[in-house]
């Protein structure tokens, strides 16, 4: 695969995993990531300027999912955890 179809499909995987992570649908996302790092990997830095641009601009989406991902990871843990004191009260409370 040449630079060009690597660049392409890390956009694809890119705009999937976004979609995914709108949903909520982590276990997707980060199936589309697995698929997606070798991919990232496999680059070479492009001599070509809007080659340059376009991959600065996914690495910064990369960044904006990982800041996302973090966020609902703390939230969903807060909810779990909320969870777990109220199923103690209510075991306290027989």
């Amino acid at each position: 695969m040449d630079q060009k179809a690597i660049l392409a499909h890390v956009i694809e995987l890119t705009a999937r995993i976004d979609e995914a992570a709108e949903r909520g649908d982590w276990i997707s996302a980060a199936r589309f990531a697995e698929q997606r790092t070798p991919m990232i990997e496999a680059i070479v830095l492009p001599d070509d300027p809007a080659a340059l641009e376009t991959l600065r601009r996914v690495l910064a989406t990369i960044l904006e999912q990982r800041e996302r991902a973090a966020a609902a990871h703390d939230m969903l843990s807060a909810k779990y955890r909320a969870a777990m004191v109220r199923c103690q009260s209510a075991k306290e409370q027989k």
